[in-house]
């Protein structure tokens, strides 16, 4: 369950690995990933099947839509 952004948002080490096989059952659908290097900063998302099958992807492109409308 997703209660703050902190729960989809990590920042990780530049050297970390990230995690390929993450537990959708019990982790959230949508992942981000913020990692600091000398060259610049990296973001990563890592999004279920769920969200972008059909609809679901089309709702998550609408959030996108509207943080930048905002």
């Amino acid at each position: 369950m997703v209660t703050d952004a902190s729960t989809l948002v990590q920042e990780v080490p530049a050297d970390a690995p990230l995690d390929d096989t993450p537990d959708w059952f019990t982790q959230p659908q949508l992942r981000v990933q913020v990692q600091a290097t000398s060259s610049g900063t990296t973001l990563t998302l890592t999004i279920s099947h769920i969200l972008t099958d059909g609809s679901g992807f089309k709702q998550y492109l609408y959030l996108e839509s509207v943080k930048y409308l905002v």
